[in-house]
C-alpha cells in the first residue's frame, strides 16, 4: 500500500471514531440529556478545517490520476469530488447549528438531527465506498510515479488534531477520542454497516 493510502486510510478511520462520538452526543441531545456542545463544537471545527485543506483534496488528486488512466472503472464509484462539495456544505450548516445551540438560542430537536443524521450517514457512506472501492483501484492502477506526483501536488500540513503535539485548542479533544477508542471498539467500513 502506498504512503498515501495509508494517510487517508489511518485518516478515515480518525474521522470515524469522530463521527462516533457526534453521534453519542446527538443520542444525548435527543434523549434531553447533558451535551457537551464545546467537544461538538470542536469536532466540527477540525472536521470543517483540515480535511476540506489536506484530506479531501489529496483523494481528488487520486482520482484525478485515475481519470488520466485507460477504462471507465471510476463510473463504478460515482462522483466521488462533488460528494466532497456536497459533504462540505451539510458539514457547514451542522457547524451552523452547533454554534446556535452552543449560544443556548432554542432549535427544534428535529431540525438538529436530521442535518447531523444527514451528514453522519452520507459521511460514513462516501468513506466506505472510498476504501472498499476508490482506495483497492487506485492501488492497484496506479504506479510508483503517479504516487509520487501525487505526493509532490498535495498539501502537506501538520494535522492539527492527531499530529505530535495536537494544537492546543485540540489537547481536551484529542484526550477525550483516547478514552473514547479505549472503551469502544474500532470504528469499521464493512459494507453493510455503518
Amino acid at each position: 500500500m502506498s504512503k498515501v493510502l495509508e494517510t487517508l486510510h489511518r485518516e478515515h478511520f480518525e474521522t470515524a471514531t469522530l463521527l462516533d462520538l457526534l453521534e453519542r452526543e446527538l443520542g444525548y441531545f435527543k434523549a434531553g440529556q447533558r451535551v457537551d456542545y464545546e467537544l461538538m463544537s470542536l469536532i466540527v471545527q477540525y472536521l470543517t478545517d483540515y480535511p476540506e485543506r489536506c484530506h479531501h483534496p489529496l483523494e481528488d488528486l487520486i482520482i484525478e490520476r485515475l481519470e488520466d488512466k485507460p477504462g471507465d472503472k471510476l463510473k463504478l464509484i460515482g462522483d466521488l469530488r462533488a460528494e466532497h462539495k456536497e459533504l462540505s456544505k451539510k458539514l457547514h450548516r451542522v457547524h451552523e447549528l452547533v454554534e446556535v445551540i452552543y449560544r443556548s438560542i432554542p432549535i427544534e430537536v428535529a431540525t438538529f438531527d436530521d442535518a447531523l443524521r444527514q451528514f453522519l450517514d452520507s459521511q460514513r457512506d462516501h468513506m466506505r465506498r472510498e476504501e472498499l472501492a476508490l482506495f483497492p483501484l487506485a492501488g492497484t492502477i496506479l504506479t510508483d510515479r503517479d504516487w509520487h506526483e501525487i505526493e509532490a501536488r498535495a498539501t502537506i500540513e501538520a494535522d492539527p488534531l492527531y499530529g505530535d503535539p495536537p494544537q492546543d485548542k485540540f489537547r481536551e479533544l484529542r484526550e477525550t477520542i483516547l478514552r473514547w477508542g479505549a472503551e469502544n471498539p474500532p470504528p469499521s467500513f464493512a459494507a453493510s454497516g455503518s
